[in-house]
């Protein structure tokens, strides 16, 4: 194998190795693994088997190369001899220096150099650089030159550091980087200079046609102490601002306008001329003064002057509005005015409203008549609770949102027509007109805003005793129904899920019914409907009423939750509807509670002293049984009776269990006689006549706490 070695100039494969010698591969394998660990001159690349004077021999034809051509790279290494990268470049780093006369790139170890090379291309480069006098493209030179790149940047680097060039490289070692010399950058620094000293101002697009691509960092490095204004199309210098200033404190002394472009530079844009008037306002401490078409200043007092035009148009439109359209009244107003004032406010507003739809429906309402008022309703529904719409309507902002009626004072353009001819001996360009107009259109729509309203206000102060006297009322009887849910509530939680279930949809469909309709009506009257008392609540009649409602998304989702299972969403709903109707719900304490309950318990007793009817006597008595083993409310119709009567099982004697029991059979037969022919009329009314009177004495005289109770 050494032999063979030797033969093939230090460098094998080993499958030559097999074929050559006629010895199989295994044996081959072991020999060489006994060979490099005795041979320290042997290494095993790649299935090959290479001597340590092969690699010297490849390193001195490296070395030759290399002296010849000045540059050479390991990946044309890689493909003469077919080794490995990281081999070539350990076994050519360990040579460099003594066998191979040259250095490796600093920042691609790849590329080796002579020195030879580095000075001759140190000497070109220093040439060409020296010659030149603009700005030149760094990608062209190395084009034009063949210099390599990576040796240019690092001889330019070092001829740098060594004070050998005059001019600076920018941009990076990228596409655009640029070799400047110092000669061009002087005079390039001296004409901008020159060109600030008598104009004020440094244009962008000047410096670009310079060559200078970043104007702002190169105005920042050159004139560090002056104080610029760095604008979008160019920088401004202090005598030009002071210019400007100049003219803008004569203006705002004469409480007149300026425009400033005519004094700036053609080369000065609109948003430019802007940013230098909010400086300069700024600095003078008159940021209230209108900047108008960002080039126009004007004073405050020029605005009111204009604003002066319009009030006795502004008298007289108030009185015809608040005469023939009445708007809507806000709290905020009053609470402006004291807060004594504040109770009559949402009583007013909406009486406000329910004369406006009258008249509109009398008047300008497409189809006529309450039709008409409907239709018009329908058209300025608002979106969200009671809440959110009192929040929009207390909101003095001008800008109208959807579905809010609320009378125009002018149009802008009306009021530019008004300016203009005001303003005709000043010569004000249109601009600045439309400008004003745009300005002072809030402030009047919201001054003529407050003006009808004052005027409703006092029109409709002479009503508010009345509509809190109503508001009143409801608060009573809607206090009274929600005290009495809740208190229904604990005795239906008292029974099984399949019962609760039912009675509390019965107590949805009975109590909680009433208590909607009561605040549905309320707020159907003072969106200007009319309620008669003759005509039944239906649910047709609930939804009329509703559509008549402008803000009624709470009451269709409360009347929607009258036809669920659950209270929990029908007290959220009721809550949001209460807030609308500014409904307080009073806490109930303990005494109250329990005054609620007894009272409840003497009118069942009254009651059934006084019933005839068998059905009844005994619905009104196992009510009271409930009542007074429970000492809970329960409101539940004729149906739920044998569910009651199986729960008060744990309560009564067995004997008392049998009789209503019986009791109840009697009654079922009574009602169903008429259609079944078996049972027998008199024999029924004979045991009832016997068993009522057991009835009504167990339940008007049981007590709390009885023996099978305390069982």
């Amino acid at each position: 194998m050494r032999d063979e070695l030797v033969v093939h100039g230090g460098r094998i494969n080993l499958t030559e190795l097999t074929q050559i010698l006629n010895v199989d591969f295994s044996h081959i394998e072991a020999k060489v693994t006994e060979l490099l660990n005795s041979d320290p001159t042997l290494q095993l690349v790649l299935g090959q088997l290479i001597t340590r004077s092969y690699v010297d021999r490849l390193s001195e034809e490296t070395n030759d190369k290399l002296q010849e051509a000045g540059q050479i790279s390991i990946s044309d290494l890689i493909k003469q001899y077919d080794l490995p990268p990281d081999f070539l470049q350990q076994a050519i780093a360990e040579r460099l220096g003594t066998v191979i006369q040259g250095r490796a790139d600093e920042f691609d170890r790849r590329i080796i150099f002579t020195e030879s090379f580095i000075s001759r291309h140190r000497a070109q480069i220093r040439g060409v650089l020296t010659s030149i006098t603009r700005p030149t493209s760094i990608p062209a030179l190395l084009n034009k030159y063949g210099f390599h790149e990576r040796l240019f940047y690092t001889i330019v680097d070092e001829m740098n550091k060594a004070g050998q060039l005059r001019g600076t490289v920018v941009g990076g070692r990228t596409e655009r980087a640029q070799y400047i010399p110092d000669i061009y950058a002087k005079a390039q620094s001296n004409y901008v200079e020159s060109f600030y000293k008598q104009n004020g101002y440094l244009e962008y697009d000047t410096l670009l046609r310079l060559g200078i691509t970043d104007s702002k960092a190169y105005i920042k490095k050159l004139m560090k102490k002056e104080p610029l204004l760095y604008l979008s199309t160019c920088c401004c210098g202090a005598p030009l601002e002071e210019q400007i200033e100049a003219a803008i404190e004569e203006d705002l002394s004469s409480d007149g306008w300026v425009d400033i472009m005519p004094l700036l530079p053609s080369v000065f844009s609109k948003s430019d001329a802007s940013q230098i008037l909010q400086r300069c306002l700024k600095r003078l401490c008159q940021e209230k003064a209108l900047v108008c078409c960002d080039s126009i200043v004007v004073s405050s007092a020029f605005i009111e002057n204009c604003t002066k035009f319009f009030d006795e148009l502004l008298t007289s439109k108030a009185e015809e509005a608040a005469n023939y359209k009445p708007t809507i009244i806000t709290e905020e107003m009053f609470e402006k005015k004291g807060k004594a004032e504040a109770p009559d406010v949402s009583q007013a507003g909406r009486q406000a409203k329910k004369v406006e739809r009258r008249i509109k429906a009398a008047t300008g309402a497409k189809g006529g008549g309450a039709q008409g008022r409907e239709t018009k309703t329908k058209a300025v529904k608002k979106k969200g609770g009671r809440g959110k719409a009192e929040d929009d309507e207390d909101d003095d902002d001008v800008g109208k949102k959807p579905g809010r009626q609320e009378i125009e004072f002018m149009t802008v353009e009306e009021m530019e027509e008004v300016l203009q001819s005001r303003l005709q001996n000043m010569d004000c360009p249109d601009e600045l007109v439309t400008a004003i107009a745009e300005q002072i259109h809030r402030p009047l729509s919201c001054q003529f805003q407050a003006a009808v309203q004052s005027l409703l206000v006092a029109t409709f102060a002479k009503e508010s005793s009345s509509r809190r006297k109503t508001h009143d009322e409801l608060s009573e009887k809607v206090n009274g129904l929600v005290s009495n849910i809740k208190l229904f509530e604990k005795g239906i939680a008292l029974f099984s899920d399949d019962v609760k279930e039912q009675l509390t949809k019965h107590l949805l469909k009975t109590v909680c019914t009433d208590v909607s309709h009561l605040l549905i009506g309320y707020l159907a009257v003072e969106n200007g409907a009319t309620i008669t008392d003759e005509k039944p609540f239906t649910v047709e009649r609930r939804s009329n009423l509703i559509s008549s409602i402008t803000d009624s998304v709470n009451a269709k989702a409360l009347a929607n939750s009258l036809n669920g299972s659950k209270l929990e969403e029908f007290h959220g709903h009721l809550d949001k509807m209460l807030e609308q109707c500014q409904v307080l719900i009073r806490k109930v304490d303990k005494k109250k509670e329990r005054q609620i309950v007894f009272s409840h318990r003497m009118a069942l007793g009254e009651q059934l002293k006084d019933e005839q009817d068998a059905a009844m006597i005994l619905h009104l008595a196992v009510l009271l049984l409930f009542h007074i083993y429970t000492q809970c409310m329960l409101h539940a119709s004729g149906k739920f009776v044998p569910q009651i009567i199986a729960f008060l099982k744990g309560y009564v004697s067995e004997e008392q269990q049998e009789m209503l029991s019986n009791c109840q059979t009697l009654v079922i037969k009574q009602i169903t006689a008429d259609r079944d022919a078996s049972v027998n009329k008199e024999e029924v009314a004979a045991e009832l006549l016997y068993l009522l009177p057991k009835v009504k004495e167990l339940a008007l005289n049981t007590k709390k706490g009885g023996a099978n109770n305390e069982k």
